[in-house]
């Protein structure tokens, strides 16, 4: 379940990661509806001070420092106004399963090439890779739906209704 509405979040909600989400990407991404002031990244014990190497933009933040480690565990600290609120623990995904994804991911972007899609068409076909998982990789898809600047029309719907999903699943 994402995390919402705990402790002094009030009527925040972090959409992805979720708490206990297990990753592809080395560099994850979290996005949120609310008032989140900062957000930090840890590994181990959370550790709220730890903001360096994070690029926040409007609702969404991604982290650009050096690659977090397969099969670790991380987490992402948030704050409302200026006192950490909450910590979100997730977790890298193993070595071999994120080479077959990262393999999967370069056949589909080579297919899609040959095709004549643009570089928003990749995102998306991406993005929906990662929904159409067994167990849906939420934040790497969003990730993806994110990673372009014009999305298309499919790319934001996509967007809206994964965080929908997340903040509301009723």
């Amino acid at each position: 379940m994402p995390y919402r509405n705990l402790n002094d979040l009030h009527d925040s909600c972090i959409g992805a990661p979720d708490r206990g989400e297990t990753i592809w990407s080395d560099r994850p991404f979290i996005i949120w509806q609310g008032n989140l002031k900062k957000i930090g990244l840890s590994q181990g014990i959370p550790n709220a001070t730890a903001t360096e190497n994070i690029q926040i933009g409007k609702l969404s933040a991604n982290y650009t420092g050096k690659q977090l480690l397969p099969n670790q565990q991380y987490n992402w600290s948030v704050a409302i106004e200026n006192s950490w609120s909450g910590n979100i623990a997730f977790k890298i995904m193993e070595r071999q399963q994120r080479q077959r994804i990262s393999n999967d991911l370069q056949k589909l972007e080579q297919q899609e090439k040959a095709k004549g899609v643009t570089a928003e068409g990749i995102a998306f076909a991406k993005a929906k890779y990662f929904l159409e998982q067994e167990t849906p990789l939420w934040s790497d898809a969003l990730q993806q739906a994110y990673s372009v600047e014009k999305p298309l029309p499919e790319l934001v719907k996509m967007r809206e209704e994964i965080v929908k999903y997340l903040c509301n699943p009723n």
